[in-house]
């Protein structure tokens, strides 16, 4: 911890995290540090490796003024900060974004600020992500640099409106629960019976002639001989015998 803010190591025992506040060693040293891109963007302490800090560094005041970002920027933001939260965070993080005026600032040792209405950026970010894509040998090399920065910012972002949009779903009123029967259960859902088949055209056309009297009923006949007994439907006409 340095003036309220806690560092963090990237790795600890079998634990990996993302943090733009990093511990890290190097040259001999430890420091604490603003983390970007891959580097270190702003150094603020340096310690032995026993925890003895051997050196402050103050933070240098940015006297640059703020810039929006385009539209085109912030759609790009807002689509990578939902695809990194979870799921049921996504209408609120979109609400949450479309109330906030993204924008460029001198920070002076942050990199990102949620204040009121307005999510501001350090400019260092801004110039260690332009130094990179310059830095880079094709087109595609720097598309993808440029790529990298924008993911950056949207991590950046991140933690602070996921914050507030899980307070804007603290807010809301609780869904309407189903009602209970008076054995504590609740009733079960109402099915609805499937509809009747459909008749076939053949079979309803000898079940009109035969309520007509135009077909003879039908009669089971049982064979005299010895063999097993089985039921044979037969037509008897006006008059005709019985066919067997």
């Amino acid at each position: 911890m340095w003036r309220g803010q806690a560092y963090y190591r990237t790795r600890w025992q079998s634990v990996a995290r993302w943090a733009p506040r990093r511990v890290h060693e190097t040259e001999g040293t430890v420091r604490c540090s603003l983390w970007a891109l891959g580097a270190a963007i702003e150094d603020h302490l340096v310690l032995d490796p026993a925890g003895h800090v051997l050196r402050v560094l103050e933070p240098t005041p940015d006297p640059r003024h703020s810039v929006p970002m385009s539209p085109e920027v912030q759609a790009g933001l807002e689509a990578l900060v939902r695809a990194q939260s979870a799921p049921a965070l996504a209408g609120a993080v979109a609400g949450v974004m479309a109330a906030l005026a993204i924008e460029w600032a001198g920070l002076a040792g942050g990199l990102v600020e949620v204040t009121g209405a307005r999510a501001r950026l350090a400019w260092t970010l801004a110039d260690a992500g332009s130094a990179r894509i310059r830095a880079a040998r094709s087109p595609t090399e720097r598309l993808g640099r440029a790529l990298e920065l924008l993911v950056e910012m949207a991590r950046l972002l991140g933690d602070p409106i996921r914050a507030r949009a899980q307070a804007r779903l603290a807010e809301l009123p609780p869904p309407p629960s189903r009602p209970r029967s008076r054995t504590g259960r609740r009733p079960p859902t109402q099915r609805r019976s499937p509809p009747p088949r459909p008749r076939s055209r053949r079979n309803s056309r000898l079940g009109r002639r035969r309520s007509r009297g135009r077909l003879p009923p039908l009669r089971a006949s049982v064979p005299a001989t010895g063999r097993p007994p089985a039921a044979r439907l037969t037509r008897r006409g006006r008059g005709s015998p019985s066919r067997r």
